[in-house]
């Protein structure tokens, strides 16, 4: 104590729906309240610096354990998570990227990846899977199609619950509901898994 010696401790950064829900969760593994980390989320000036938006701040959590002090501040933790990004859009995804314009008809922005990656993970959970799941939805972009994907009209609803989509929930007005708009939604509608991203 005495040295002010401190052991790091192993955090996880989950794959959630929300942005309250991240907050809860990281506040529950170290020494900052969930209030704090939700109003760092929500101020947006501190994080349209790395470029991101309210809609696409989901982008900007990489899902995985890394080694922190559990007394440190919400701003060291930020730069922390944004140094795990930057790191994790190494030039090899980065080249990843301009590949997948033979199958979206365009190039893709890495936070337009966290989005279709969010779909498909929102589709399954079978890694696997997630890969077809991936061609199919590229497919669709590169002809201009709609999407057509289940989980964002549960998202424009903010219903979670939802067992089945009816017709009467496909008339929901919002940029989320892929079967009445063509593209990508403004933004991820969960925290993509890395097995999401890469797929």
């Amino acid at each position: 104590i005495r040295n002010h010696n401190e052991q790091p401790i192993r955090i996880v950064v989950p794959s959630v729906r929300t942005m309250p829900e991240m907050a809860k969760r990281l506040s529950q593994q170290l020494m900052i309240d969930s209030a704090e980390i939700a109003n760092y989320i929500d101020e947006t000036s501190h994080l349209k610096n790395w470029g991101y938006t309210q809609e696409n701040i989901p982008a900007f959590f990489i899902p995985n354990t890394y080694e922190v002090y559990w007394d440190m501040s919400v701003e060291a933790l930020f730069e922390r998570l944004h140094k795990e990004n930057t790191a994790f859009w190494n030039e090899k995804r980065l080249a990843k990227l301009k590949e997948a314009r033979e199958y979206a008809g365009r190039e893709l922005t890495k936070e337009e990846v966290a989005t279709l990656a969010s779909i498909i993970d929102s589709e399954t959970a079978n890694n696997a899977e997630k890969a077809t799941i991936a061609a199919l939805y590229m497919n669709r972009l590169r002809m201009g199609m709609p999407l057509q994907s289940d989980p964002t009209v549960k998202f424009a609803l903010q219903d979670w619950g939802l067992r089945r989509i009816l017709h009467k929930h496909l008339e929901v007005e919002s940029p989320y509901n892929t079967y009445k708009n063509t593209g990508l939604p403004p933004g991820p509608i969960c925290v993509p898994s890395i097995a999401g991203i890469e797929a």
